[in-house]
């Protein structure tokens, strides 16, 4: 869920931005008619992203069309006019959603071919995020009203924070036509703008940050203290309406607002990171030329990964997981699969996930061959309370691991040390 919300702040943020700017000097007329543009125009825009071919004429097209849209809303601020703005209202909204179109999070979401649980929490991100969104660019309108120095240059922040993007669109597109010679510099140049989204909505959400900062100082405590001095029953009834009106958009605007970035930071930082692989237990060959293991620990149903060196410093790293939670059923496997390579696996409750291409596996599932199972160890067995595993079925593992893996696998313990057990990232 975290990643929708991810998206849909860096690509919708900025446009929350001009909308605010663009209403804080409008009143809305007929909020139903409002509603049918708002509806209308994301619709259209939405399908309008899918279904653009993605080649460059067409992307030179919609980036000249989206930054006349953007440099229209600028001058809009500049030269108010006199009509209901309903119409830029659409086109707006229609930009930011063929933005949104055309972004691959929208495109996985509407591929979906199975209601599923993760659909159902995947469109109850985006509703949410939108809702938050929406609320947002209503309050920040109030907000630019009762600071109408502040309305402009938000506006072209917002302007700017989504235009950035639209030239490094711009210019690929122009270097795919033959019109632009790709040098280094225009190369680093697309590379910065088109990859700047992120940080660019970062910085928005530090902006309306510091725009309700002012609004505090500058409306809601001159407010206050104006309903405290008011004497007259009317005039002090008129000044107490004006305070709790400013105090609730000061209420609810950061949590509107920042709440989606808390979320976007936490995909960044936590939610998007790849999974590590727990510490593999260094083991050792005895005196027979095999492994051996004591059984007991190893059944309780955690994954628990090894790491034994062949004679000339190679590593191979295998685990071993009881396969089924009222009997003793080991699976001993190597920590690589025939498609995926040697990325590992990790366990989620019940299931094994292999870190390559997070395909889910059951545990009962161990042990054997095909797909992405990890690859088996063979002809191990159990000789009392001891899982052994000869020195030849752990050779033959040795092609799936390359030399460095042992880095990604942490701190390697002693052999016969305690066992470390998998746990969920």
């Amino acid at each position: 869920m975290s990643y929708y919300w991810n998206v849909l702040l860096i690509v919708l943020l900025p446009f929350v931005l001009i909308l605010a700017g663009h209403w804080a000097i409008r009143r809305v007329s007929n909020a139903r008619e409002l509603v049918i543009w708002t509806v209308t125009a994301v619709i259209a825009g939405i399908c309008a992203g899918l279904l653009a071919p993605a080649n460059p004429a067409v992307t030179l097209g919609v980036a000249g069309f989206q930054m006349i849209v953007l440099f229209h809303a600028t001058l809009v601020q500049l030269f108010p006019p006199k009509h209901d703005g309903l119409v830029e209202h659409g086109i707006l909204i229609f930009s930011a959603a063929s933005s949104l179109g055309k972004n691959h999070a929208l495109v996985l979401l509407t591929g979906a071919r199975v209601i599923n649980t993760d659909l159902l929490l995947r469109c109850a991100a985006v509703l949410s995020v939108s809702t938050c969104l929406v609320v947002s660019a209503v309050l920040l309108s109030r907000l630019l009203r009762a600071l109408p120095g502040a309305r402009l240059p938000i506006t072209v922040f917002g302007v700017v924070t989504a235009a950035v993007p639209l030239v490094g669109a711009f210019a690929l597109a122009l270097t795919r036509l033959g019109y632009l010679e790709t040098t280094k510099t225009l190369v680093s140049v697309i590379a910065v703008t088109t990859n700047s989204q992120a940080r660019l909505a970062y910085l928005g959400s530090l902006v309306t940050g510091v725009l309700i900062a002012l609004f505090v100082a500058k409306v809601l405590i001159p407010r206050r203290r104006a309903w405290r001095a008011s004497g007259e029953l009317i005039s002090r009834r008129i000044a107490e309406a004006d305070y709790r009106g400013a105090l609730l958009t000061a209420l609810f605007l950061p949590a509107a607002t920042l709440v989606p970035t808390g979320v976007s930071l936490y995909w960044d930082i936590v939610a998007s990171r790849p999974p590590s692989l727990s510490t593999a237990v260094r083991v050792e060959s005895g005196t027979d030329r095999a492994v051996h293991l004591g059984l007991a620990p190893l059944m309780d149903g955690n994954l628990h990964r090894f790491v034994w060196f062949t004679d000339t410093g190679r590593p191979v790293r295998f685990f071993v997981v009881n396969r089924f939670s009222k009997t003793d059923a080991p699976g001993v496997v190597f920590d690589a699969c025939l498609l995926c390579g040697d990325k590992g696996y990790i366990q989620e409750n019940d299931q094994i996930v292999c870190v390559g291409c997070k395909v889910r596996l059951y545990k009962p599932s161990i042990g054997k061959h095909g797909g992405c199972n990890p690859v088996p160890v063979e002809d191990w067995r159990l000789e009392g309370n001891a899982i052994v595993i000869p020195e030849e079925s752990l050779m033959a593992g040795v092609q799936l691991f390359r030399s460095e893996t042992v880095a990604a696998t942490g701190a390697i313990s002693a052999a016969g040390g305690q066992h470390m057990a998998e746990r969920a990232p």
